[in-house]
């Protein structure tokens, strides 16, 4: 291995938010999910991906994001606390954007945040 690589074991979560509210309301700009992930980071030091999506279901469309996390080999950390992150970040969305439920999805296991 090169002497300028880093290696870590992969690990990734990905959280997937819809930006409308509930089930009918009114849709936020994924510019607010920005800043929400900013002002998260900011308390809580990490670094994060915010992707827009669109969700294509049944009953219609949504627009959507996916926020990633990653084991940065930077700053190596350990699976159960990128999950522990996501989920805490998947909380804050969840209520920020008055979710019902948000799913946390990793590289092995995958968690609904909300409403069973």
């Amino acid at each position: 291995m090169p002497t300028d690589i880093t290696e870590v074991e992969t690990f990734t979560a990905r959280i997937y938010v819809s930006l409308r509210e509930g089930y009918d309301g009114q849709t936020h700009l994924i510019d607010e999910v920005y800043s929400a992930c900013a002002m998260y980071v900011d308390l809580h030091p990490m670094c994060v991906t915010v992707t827009p999506t669109r969700f294509i279901h049944s009953s219609g469309q949504e627009e959507g994001v996916e926020v990633g996390l990653i084991n940065y080999p930077r700053f190596p950390t350990v699976g159960e606390d990128i999950v522990a992150a996501a989920v805490s970040l998947a909380r804050c969305l969840k209520n920020k954007f008055k979710q019902h439920r948000v799913t946390v999805v990793t590289t092995d296991k995958t968690y609904m945040v909300g409403d069973k």
